[in-house]
C-alpha cells in the first residue's frame, strides 16, 4: 500500500516506485528524483542500497559503479592536478570493487546515459558551478566533491587553502622577509581569495607588513575560460605595483604556478633576479610550469592524489551507511615543497 502513495505523490507508475527502490536501471533521473521527494515528503525511509542485492559485510568488497562527474569545464585550468586526483579515485574504487566512469555534462537536458539510466551508486563531483537544475536531478545519489564549489549536495574533501596561506606565509617569514606580498590576478576567485586571507592573517600576527595586490574586478567569464595567454595578461598588469611604494616587499607569495612562471618573466624583463631580489613562493607543484624555472621556487603540494583516494573512500562509507545523512569535510594538509637557492653568476 505504501507503494501505491508514493506513486501517486510522484505521478508515477507502482512499477516504477519498485524499481526505483530496488536501484534497478531503466528510470529517468527526473521519476527517480520524483520517487525520493514524495518519500521525503511521505517520512519513508530509503532501504539500504544495496538491498536488492546480497549486501556485502560492512568491510568487505562492493560491487557497482561510480561516476566521477565533471560539472563544468573548471578541470581545464589545472590539467596537471587531474590526473593525480583521478588515479586516487581509481586506485580506491578498484580496491573496493567498484566500477569507475567518467562524464561531462554539457547540456542539463542530456544527462549521461548511466545516470538518465539509473546505474549508478554514487557520484564524484568536480566543478564550481553546474548547469542550473541538474545537481537537483542527483540528490537521491551520495556524492562528495573533489573540488571547491558552490553547491550544497554531498560531502567535500577539502583544499585547505587558509592553510595554504599561513604555510606560505610561515615560510617566507622563516627566509628572514619582513615585507610581504600576496599577488592575485584571480581577485573574485574565492578559493584563491582564501589563500591570501590567510597568509596576510599569519604576516600580519608575526608583525610583518603584508599587502595583498590584486585584481578585484568581476571576471567578464569564469575564470576556467580564461586562455593561458589571458591569465599571463592579468598577472603581468599586476607586477609593476611591487614596485609601487617605498617599502617594496622582498617576498612575494603567488597562488599558482602558471601565475609565477609568468612573474619569473616579468621580474627577469626588469633586470631582477629571482631568488637574489624577490623570493616567491607559489602553489599546486604543477611540475610544467615550474620545470624552467631557476632557480626552482619554493611550492605548495595540495596532495591531490590523497584528495582523491580520501574522496573515493568517503563515498564508499555513504555508500554503505545510507543512514547517515550528515554532510562530512575532510581535510588534506597542504605540504611545502622546497625551491632551489639563488642562482650564482659564475666568476670569469
Amino acid at each position: 500500500m505504501r507503494n501505491a502513495e508514493i506513486a501517486k505523490l510522484a505521478q508515477v507508475s507502482e512499477a516504477t516506485v519498485s524499481r526505483v527502490l530496488n536501484r534497478r536501471p531503466g528510470v529517468s533521473a527526473d521519476k527517480v528524483l520524483a520517487v525520493h521527494q514524495a518519500m521525503k515528503t511521505l517520512g519513508v525511509r530509503p532501504r539500504p542500497r544495496h538491498a536488492a542485492r546480497a549486501r556485502p559485510p560492512v568491510d568487505g568488497p562492493l560491487c557497482g559503479t561510480v561516476a566521477v562527474l565533471f560539472v563544468d569545464n573548471s578541470y581545464l585550468c589545472h590539467p596537471y592536478l587531474v590526473l593525480p586526483k583521478l588515479r586516487g579515485v581509481e586506485q580506491t574504487l578498484t580496491a573496493a570493487g567498484m566500477n569507475l566512469v567518467l562524464a561531462h555534462i554539457a547540456d542539463p537536458e542530456r544527462l549521461p546515459p548511466v545516470i538518465s539510466r539509473g546505474q549508478l551508486d554514487g557520484l564524484l563531483l568536480w566543478g564550481y558551478q553546474s548547469p542550473g537544475g541538474v545537481l537537483d536531478k542527483l540528490r537521491h545519489l551520495p556524492a562528495v566533491w573533489l573540488t571547491s564549489h558552490s553547491d550544497d549536495l554531498g560531502a567535500m574533501v577539502m583544499q585547505g587553502n587558509q592553510a595554504v596561506g599561513r604555510l606560505a606565509a610561515r615560510y617566507l617569514l622563516n627566509q628572514g622577509h619582513r615585507q610581504l606580498a600576496f599577488l592575485n590576478p584571480l581577485g573574485t576567485h574565492a578559493g584563491i581569495h582564501t589563500r591570501g586571507d590567510g597568509f596576510l592573517y599569519a604576516a600580519q600576527q608575526s608583525g610583518a607588513s603584508a599587502r595583498r595586490i590584486s585584481d578585484d574586478r568581476p571576471l567578464e567569464k569564469p575564470y576556467w575560460e580564461l586562455s593561458f595567454a589571458e591569465l599571463d595578461a592579468k598577472t603581468a598588469a599586476l607586477v609593476p605595483q611591487l614596485f609601487a611604494c617605498e617599502s617594496c616587499p622582498t617576498g612575494v607569495f603567488v597562488p599558482g604556478d602558471q601565475m609565477t612562471a609568468t612573474v619569473y618573466r616579468c621580474l627577469e624583463a626588469r633586470g631582477l633576479q629571482p631568488g637574489r631580489d624577490l623570493t616567491l613562493i607559489s602553489c599546486n607543484n604543477e611540475e610544467p610550469w615550474l620545470a624552467g624555472l631557476r632557480p626552482r621556487p619554493a611550492t605548495i603540494d595540495l596532495g591531490a592524489e590523497t584528495t582523491g583516494r580520501c574522496a573515493a573512500e568517503q563515498l564508499l562509507w555513504r555508500i554503505r551507511c545510507p543512514e547517515e545523512q550528515r554532510r562530512i569535510q575532510v581535510f588534506v594538509e597542504p605540504v611545502l615543497v622546497e625551491g632551489e637557492g639563488p642562482v650564482r653568476e659564475a666568476r670569469p
